[in-house]
């Protein structure tokens, strides 16, 4: 099998299987990555390891490892794991043979793995991952709150468009203290889930229709309604059906560069509201402030990959605390005050400073 070093940060996973496709695959996901091919075996010392190869029975991989496994189910399919602390190695055998039979079910369970593991190290590292939007706006971090339905996506896509500003994240960071005022943050590859109104509303659809299948299949959904019919309709705000798009296809379509690192300086919890004549500013502090964010501390890890953050992490406590130098803004708007929301970000941000 090949060698495959995966370098997220500071925080590297070699990765060896002897299938190239899966390779490209994770390679496109983890878009900020340098995959280098054919890693001498001399360099993976104190490196974690994570093997793929279906080439083993599953009878010989239960027998060689004993009880040391975990049977993980996604989609249907069966993975076994087992870890191997001493050694830093996760080894992974597939249910079935896959040699000619290559498919998304394997890409992902073993991408996952790979981003679990990751997101362990990082934690392990003093980070807590935070539910935020993140945009980075003439060298200022806005990071954007807030929970389902709460504008996060087009509140970052107003930013965006709005400002010459860099892309950081759609819905997931990781934020850490320093001996700065400001707090660093780093971004994870996650997809950017857009709903039908955010589309229909932002870009009006026209540039997202793709030649991939899932997009084609996605607008066909409501090409019975014209445009002026979708927005009119009440439900459509509130209508949970997402496009994903990667992070390089929202860099593309937004225009603008990606990084994986900044700094908190501000931070919006935005919430919609059609019937405001104003933008609504209220500025939290003190407990309120403390209580909001510790309410937006995500629990990474999905249930069918709780086994590796057990076995490598135990239960550590989360306890997001963030600097007072950034202050937490809860903002109300609608389409009609985005002109103020402008004003509002470039009095408080960018011409006075935070």
């Amino acid at each position: 099998m090949n060698t495959y070093n995966i370098t997220y940060l500071d925080w590297e996973v070699f990765f060896q299987t002897k299938y190239p496709l899966l390779v490209d695959w994770i390679e496109d996901y983890f878009s900020n990555e340098k995959i280098i091919r054919d890693v001498e075996r001399d360099k993976l010392k104190d490196k974690w390891i994570i093997t793929y190869d279906d080439t083993q029975t599953t009878y010989d991989y239960l027998s060689e490892n004993n009880k040391e496994y975990h049977e993980v189910i996604v989609e249907n399919q069966v993975f076994y794991v087992s870890i191997r602390k001493g050694q830093k190695t996760i080894n992974i055998v597939s249910n079935d043979y896959l040699s000619h039979n290559m498919n998304n079910t394997i890409d992902y369970f073993v991408m996952r793995i790979i981003r679990t593991l990751i997101q362990i190290l990082v934690i392990k590292d003093g980070y807590t991952f935070f539910h935020s939007a993140f945009a980075e706006i003439n060298g200022k971090g806005i990071a954007v709150t807030g929970d389902k339905f709460a504008g996060k996506s087009t509140t970052l896509i107003n930013l965006l468009q709005m400002f010459t500003g860099i892309f950081v994240s759609n819905d997931k960071v990781a934020i850490k203290g320093n001996t700065e005022s400001r707090m660093n943050v780093i971004s994870f590859p996650i997809a950017a889930g857009l709903r039908v109104g955010t589309i229909l509303k932002k870009f009006n659809g026209v540039s997202l229709k793709t030649n991939r299948t899932d997009n084609e299949e996605f607008f066909s959904k409501f090409n019975s309604l014209s445009l002026d019919e979708k927005i009119i309709n009440g439900g459509i705000d509130k209508c949970d059906i997402k496009l994903y798009l990667s992070v390089k296809e929202l860099s593309q379509l937004l225009n603008v560069n990606f990084k994986f690192e900044s700094k908190v300086d501000m931070i919006i919890n935005p919430f919609y509201d059609k019937k405001l004549k104003h933008l609504s500013i209220n500025e939290l502090k003190g407990e309120q402030r403390d209580q909001f964010l510790n309410s937006q501390i995500l629990d990474t890890i999905c249930n069918e990959y709780l086994f590796l953050e057990k076995e490598l992490l135990g239960t550590p406590k989360n306890n997001l605390k963030l600097q007072n130098s950034a202050p937490v803004y809860r903002l109300g708007y609608n389409e009609s005050l985005e002109s103020e929301f402008r004003d509002f970000i470039e009095g408080k941000l960018l011409n006075h400073g935070c």
